[in-house]
This record gives structure tokens, C-alpha cells and sequence, in this order.
């Protein structure tokens, strides 16, 4: 760590505490600083960065606010243990049992958190550009569209919004304003469209309005969007899934097979 304001700053349009933030933010992410560490004092912050005191503390209000650190009065700032969750990228969508019904991307790196669904709305729309290209729908087509909050210690981790042809979901549970018990790959199963490959596209963007409110997002902060397309065996789209994550609540791993031999 350097003890020398970076000259970069000058180029960064950002205000100085959401830069330190940000520095700060990423040494802990990476492992620089651990859960239980201290924080360097608002003396070391100050003369590490070249700022005021009420800069420093500033910077550290926005990354208490996004749960990174807490205050101690009169010991110091701690680097708390909410670190993010580890989504396996490459995770194929969960398998529902009695004891799982709810299964998401996340099931396999929350272990340990209490997991929550809340159904937020379930309506027939017209749907989405990107949703109307991967089921190929007619102009002036609807689609049945099911929206939900998915939360680990009762703190908004996920926003999953699902879309379905209404000529397949109309008349089921998937058009039901309910949770589904076993999930909708059950419920698609059992209409005869047993799910096959899926394909995701990620991106990083900033959030809307619904996403800023309903994931309780810090105000400089983006969101992970991944759209996933789930087909059948025979290459029908059955399920499209737009997930939107919080950026600084998530990270991707991705698992990559070694070099085949021969």
C-alpha cells in the first residue's frame, strides 16, 4: 500500500470519498483486509490519501452504509464478516426436493445463511425486447411474467424476474400469484418440457428504479445482470430469467475444465 496520494485521482470524476471508498472496497474484497480487521485510523486514512478528516470519514459512512465495515465507538472501524456471495457461474439451475424448494443460483455458496423467497407480483405483460427474441413471439404477444425477492438473512440479495409463453403457463400454477412448491422446472416437467442446456449472458449494469429500491442499493453501486435462457431437450425455450444481483454483495467464479490431452 502506498502512503502517496495517487496522482490518478485527479482524472477520476468521482468525489474523493467515493474514490477512497472504492480503494478501500477493493482491499477488502480481494483479502487485503479481512473480517474482524481494523480499519487504518482516520489519522492513517488521512495522510495515506491526502485528505481531510472529514473526507475520510466520508468515505467510511458509504462503505458502512453497503455493510462492508462497522464502527466500534471508541476502538475503531472493523471489517465486517458480510462478505459476497460466490455465485458459481457455470451452476446449472438447482434441483428441487421437499427440503429445497426453492432452489436459486446462489444455493451452493450460501450454505449456512437463512435463505427467503418473497413473490412479489405475477401478471401477463407484453414482454421485453430480448424475451420476445428468445421465444421468437408474435408482435402484440403477452407473456406471463413472475417476479420475485430473494433474500439471505433477511438482506435483498436477488431480484428474479421469470417469463413464460401464456399459451403454456396459462391455467397452471406458474400463472398463480403463489410460491411454487418444487419450483418451475417441476411445474414445466410435468407439462411435458423437461428442461436441457441453458445459456446465460452477464453484464454489468447500473440499476433501474425497481432494482435501486428492491435490492437496497448503495448509490454509485451497479448490478450483475444475468439473463438466462433454459430450453428443453429438443432446443424449445421454456424458461427466460433476467436475475439482477447486487454487485457489491456478489462475485462470479467461474470453474474451467484443464487442457484435454492428446
Amino acid at each position: 500500500m502506498t502512503n502517496e496520494p495517487d496522482p490518478a485521482a485527479a482524472n477520476d470524476v468521482r468525489d474523493r470519498q467515493r474514490q477512497i471508498a472504492a480503494d478501500l472496497r477493493r482491499q477488502i474484497l480481494t483479502g487485503e483486509f479481512k473480517p474482524g480487521d481494523k480499519v487504518p485510523s482516520t489519522a492513517q486514512l488521512c495522510e495515506r490519501y491526502g485528505v481531510s478528516n472529514l473526507t475520510t470519514q466520508r468515505a467510511l459512512a458509504i462503505l458502512k452504509k453497503q455493510g462492508f465495515v462497522r464502527g466500534e465507538s471508541g476502538v475503531g472501524v472493523f471489517v465486517t464478516a458480510n462478505q459476497p456471495i460466490v455465485v458459481e457461474a457455470n451452476h446449472y439451475p438447482g434441483q428441487t426436493s421437499s427440503a429445497n424448494p426453492y432452489p436459486w443460483i446462489s444455493e451452493i455458496a450460501s450454505h449456512g445463511r437463512r435463505k427467503t423467497s418473497r413473490l412479489l407480483s405475477v401478471d401477463e405483460v407484453a414482454p421485453p425486447v430480448a424475451v420476445a427474441a428468445a421465444y421468437d413471439l408474435e408482435p402484440d404477444t403477452s407473456v406471463i411474467r413472475r417476479r420475485l425477492l430473494l433474500l439471505l438473512d433477511d438482506v435483498p440479495a436477488e431480484l428474479v424476474t421469470n417469463y413464460y409463453r401464456t399459451d403454456l403457463a396459462h391455467g397452471t400454477s406458474l400463472a398463480e400469484h403463489r410460491l411454487i412448491k418444487g419450483g418451475s422446472l417441476r411445474v414445466l416437467a410435468e407439462l411435458g418440457k423437461h428442461a436441457g442446456p441453458a445459456v446465460d449472458d452477464v453484464e454489468a449494469t447500473m440499476p433501474t428504479i425497481d432494482e435501486f429500491i428492491a435490492l437496497q442499493m448503495p448509490d454509485d453501486m451497479p448490478v450483475l445482470r444475468q439473463f438466462r435462457i433454459i430450453y428443453t431437450t429438443h432446443g424449445e425455450p421454456i424458461e427466460v430469467t433476467e436475475m439482477i444481483k447486487a454487485a457489491h454483495r456478489h462475485k462470479a467464479r467461474y470453474l474451467l475444465p484443464g487442457p484435454q490431452e492428446g
